[in-house]
């Protein structure tokens, strides 16, 4: 009972001690930027993909190939890649759990026949921010500014589907041609 009323003493006194210290991903502020490996083994980060100025990006956080709910995800967004392309929209995957390196993306690209940016960031730490928790099934829109335009959640098991990210793409659009 002492060491239970210890333990609750201690998360009351410090309700931040075990919490992770990356910051949340606010709408309206500049992405975060991080580094991920391609599926071709080389290094890039998301201000290179950000840098022309021209797309915008979709940022989806997976695990790996043997995700059934990763892939189920993955093959219904493929099935609107076109839609993305007609929004100015790179999809980029990042997959934190994929031991099998990028012969895991090569399995998960072939698998879904997907046409999307997949990548690895197997530490978790270079795409921390997005991820306060390590594990996010959250779903980010970035505009072509560099700014985070939407934040969308997701679960494990239900997640975020491609009319919501299309949703957010347009909203964009709209704003763009409005200037």
């Amino acid at each position: 009972m002492r060491t239970l009323l210890i333990a609750a003493t201690v998360a009351i006194a410090c309700p931040f001690s075990f919490a992770d210290e990356a910051s949340k991903v606010e709408i309206s502020s500049p992405a975060p930027d991080f580094t991920a490996t391609g599926i071709d083994g080389k290094a890039f980060k998301l201000s290179d993909k950000l840098k022309s100025g021209k797309k915008n990006v979709v940022l989806i956080f997976s695990r790996a190939h043997w995700c059934p709910f990763c892939m189920k995800q993955l093959a219904h967004l493929q099935q609107h890649a076109d839609e993305f392309e007609a929004l100015n929209a790179e999809v980029i995957v990042i997959f934190r759990e994929e031991k099998d390196g990028t012969d895991g993306l090569t399995k998960i690209k072939n698998g879904t026949k997907t046409t999307f940016t997949l990548a690895l960031d197997l530490d978790k730490k270079s795409s921390k921010a997005y991820s306060p928790k390590h594990r996010t099934f959250d779903n980010f829109v970035i505009d072509k500014d560099g700014n985070v335009a939407a934040v969308i959640d997701g679960t494990l098991r239900d997640r975020v589907t491609a009319d919501k990210l299309l949703k957010a793409l347009k909203k964009i659009e709209q704003k763009d041609s409005a200037k």
